[in-house]
């Protein structure tokens, strides 16, 4: 028992002991593969290392070339701009000095010129308003005369309505003193009413016109001679030519006497200096009218023309429409109602003319 015990164990031993051999020698092998496998790629990865290392070195050092080249360019332009920097202020002063002096220049000369030019237009804008108030005084001076000279209300009134328009465009407030004045006055024109004085004086130049053309009281009773027939037209050989002539002859003998009845006692003929005389007296005493009423003594202006009136239907033939015509603006005349004073418009150019004066003074 012993015996096939060992015997079997002894062969159980000796495969093991040649599947640990042949283990031990694949284990050999394996760690010879292994050390070849480690060595020789690790000295490969090291030679692709170094390449790589040295291939990174030479582009480090190109890049570091590089790098030194742009700075030495950045330098350059570095020093180019602060070149450049430095020019350009210097002519940034410059130009800023030169416009800077320019600039003073030009304000010196402006101000020159808006000194010079303000003083050109006080001096016309004080021209232009001294003429403007010399027009106003015009305009006043004419309403002084018509109410002085004429008594023209309307037209005084008038002119002193253009005057206060006119001073009322100038828009002064050292004038409303004035323009004060001048509504003081044209209230009391309006007051007197509205009368045409230049029209009253033109009726009374337009009778005198007409005195020769009217008709003389004797010229109504003048007759006209009948016409007879010349014995000179009658023809020579007509028979009974000593009978016709016979009874012509008195014919006009009878018609040089003529016998009329009449109720009122008739003016003789009057001549023909007589026929001057009468004319003339009445255009006197229209003349002496128009005078009146110049001088404003309506009074004796209405005397006048009473008179003249009067003396037209003594004289004159009342019968006539030019007569009657003329007497019935006589009448006008006559029945017409006169202010006996008219206002005082002087003041208003008073002050007008001082309110000139010291603009003139300036």
């Amino acid at each position: 028992m012993s015996n096939q015990e060992t015997s079997s164990v002894t062969s159980v031993r000796i495969p093991i002991a040649i599947i640990a051999c042949v283990f031990s020698v694949l284990a050999f092998l394996l760690s010879v593969f292994v050390w070849y496998q480690v060595a020789v790629v690790s000295k490969l990865e090291k030679r692709g290392e170094s390449s790589v290392v040295s291939d990174h070195s030479e582009q480090l050092k190109n890049l570091k070339y590089r790098l030194d080249s742009v700075d030495k360019d950045v330098e350059k332009q570095k020093s180019g701009l602060f070149a450049l920097d430095k020019q350009f202020e210097q002519r940034l002063l410059t130009e800023t000095t030169q416009r800077t002096d320019d600039l003073s220049r030009f304000k010196e000369e402006f101000e020159q010129l808006s000194a010079g030019l303000e003083k050109v237009y006080e001096d016309l804008g004080r021209s232009v308003d001294i003429w403007a108030l010399e027009e106003v005084e015009q305009l006043m001076v004419l309403a002084n005369q018509q109410i002085s000279l004429t008594g023209n209300v309307n037209l005084a009134s008038r002119a002193l309505a253009l005057a206060d328009a006119r001073l009322a465009e100038i828009g002064d407030p050292a004038l409303l003193l004035v323009r004060k004045q001048i509504t003081l006055e044209r209230g009391k024109l309006e007051r007197l009413g509205e009368r045409d004085f230049v029209g009253i004086i033109l009726n009374v130049i337009a009778i005198q016109d007409r005195i020769e053309s009217l008709p003389l009281v004797d010229d109504s009773l003048l007759q006209s001679w009948p016409k007879s027939q010349s014995v000179l037209d009658k023809s020579p050989g007509s028979e009974n030519s000593l009978e016709t002539f016979s009874k012509e002859f008195l014919n006009d003998l009878k018609s040089l006497v003529s016998i009329k009845k009449v109720d009122d006692t008739q003016l003789p003929k009057l001549e023909p200096l007589q026929r001057f005389l009468i004319q003339e007296n009445l255009r006197l005493k229209l003349d002496l009218a128009q005078q009146a009423f110049y001088r404003e003594e309506y009074g004796v202006f209405t005397k006048n023309i009473e008179f003249s009136k009067l003396w037209l239907e003594r004289y004159f033939d009342v019968s006539s429409n030019v007569v009657e015509e003329v007497s019935s603006e006589l009448e006008e005349l006559t029945d017409l109602k006169f202010m006996t004073s008219l206002p005082d418009l002087s003041r208003s150019l008073e002050l007008l003319r001082g309110k000139i004066n010291e603009r003139v003074a300036k």
